[in-house]
């Protein structure tokens, strides 16, 4: 019996060539898989040993990549909050969307589906996909964009970009500004 098991594996190495094992192992080098997972999670950014951001995600999917560099990813798949907080460590604007992915090493994120924003000002912001640089302090989106001020509602078809207090933006391709019913 232990000579049989003994053939069987001789032929499995004798059987694989050189050209399939290499192909393998470059797979094997390039995505490493499911790193861990998560559930009901808060992580914090900091910058300067001060907490800038919190994130709150049901749930998070932690994948690690080797090639072309190591690049560490966390994919949250069932909603997700991020907070941005200001040098008290209180909430001064906030997004929510359906999923997003966050390239720690780089220190930039994407969120995708029914993003939402909110700054201090009570000025919101909804878009299906926006982009966060924490290392540029910036939050953009070449994606059409509705912003809703307190006397005005803005539509911009190409995006937009701003600080990530969501306080101070550029709007592209502006289709039209519709003043709401209380300036009427």
């Amino acid at each position: 019996m232990k000579s049989i098991y003994l053939l069987l594996i001789l032929t499995l190495f004798i059987s694989c060539d050189d050209e399939n094992s290499q192909d393998a192992n470059s797979l094997l080098k390039k995505y490493d898989g499911v790193k861990s997972e998560s559930f009901g999670v808060t992580y914090y950014f900091s910058d300067s040993a001060r907490v800038t951001a919190e994130l709150k995600a049901k749930h998070i999917i932690e994948k690690e990549y080797k090639e072309p560099k190591v690049e560490v990813i966390h994919i949250i798949d069932q909603g997700l909050r991020l907070n941005f907080l200001n040098s008290r460590g209180k909430a001064h604007s906030f997004i929510e969307a359906d999923s997003g992915r966050f390239y720690i090493k780089d220190r930039k994120g994407s969120l995708f589906g029914n993003v939402k924003m909110l700054n201090s000002k009570g000025e919101s912001l909804e878009t299906e996909v926006l982009h966060w640089n924490e290392k540029k302090d910036s939050i953009f989106t070449d994606q059409k964009v509705r912003i809703e001020t307190s006397d005005k509602i803005i539509i911009g078809k190409r995006g937009f970009r701003s600080n990530k207090e969501f306080t101070n933006y550029i709007i592209y391709g502006i289709e039209g500004e519709i003043e709401t019913e209380d300036d009427i």
